[in-house]
This record gives structure tokens, C-alpha cells and sequence, in this order.
């Protein structure tokens, strides 16, 4: 997947959420499912989530830009930290129990 395909499926579940953008946190990392359950604690079965298969980090980073610069779209972002050539992004919507 290129960045503007991986944006329009995270925008699409930012959508059906029906809650604003800024209650979202978007990541990149090397593995995202770790990331999500274990550092972010989202529940995979109760909470709103998604992660994509892995890019090029060139991709990551314009995915990542977007959501930080996006008037509309401003949702949390984390940082593309030693990702590697390829990088998964994900993204949840944050709830008391996550961090953030």
C-alpha cells in the first residue's frame, strides 16, 4: 500500500467511529500489533483499531505528516522511530484505559 491508500483506509475507520479525528492516536513502528495491545493497551476485541501492512518508511512518514498537519483530519501522532526500511502503520481510537 501506498501513503494515500493507508490514509483513506485510516480516515475510513476514523469515520465509522462517528467520533472527531482528535480522538485518535496514529503510529508507526515495526510491528504493530505489539505495539497496539501490549504498549497502548487497546483491547483487541472491544476497541475501534486498525493497522496496515507494513511500507516503505518514506510512505510512513508522509502517512504520519498528514495526520499531524491536517486541520480536519489532527489526530495524535507518535514519532517514525528506528522503523526500519518498512514500517506498519496503525491507529485506535483513544479510550480512558489507553495510553495515550
Amino acid at each position: 500500500m501506498n501513503a494515500d491508500q493507508i490514509i483513506r483506509e485510516v480516515r475510513e475507520e476514523m469515520n465509522a467511529s462517528l467520533v472527531s479525528p482528535r480522538k485518535w492516536y496514529v503510529g508507526v513502528c515495526r510491528d504493530a500489533r505489539t505495539n497496539l495491545f501490549r504498549r497502548h493497551h487497546v483491547r483487541e476485541a472491544e476497541d475501534r483499531w486498525i493497522y496496515l501492512p507494513p511500507c516503505p518508511s518514506s510512505d510512513a512518514e508522509r502517512v504520519l505528516s498528514f495526520f499531524r498537519k491536517s486541520l480536519f483530519w489532527h489526530a495524535d501522532v507518535g514519532q517514525l522511530n528506528g522503523a526500519g526500511d518498512k514500517a506498519e502503520v496503525y491507529a485506535f481510537r483513544k479510550e480512558p484505559h489507553t495510553d495515550p
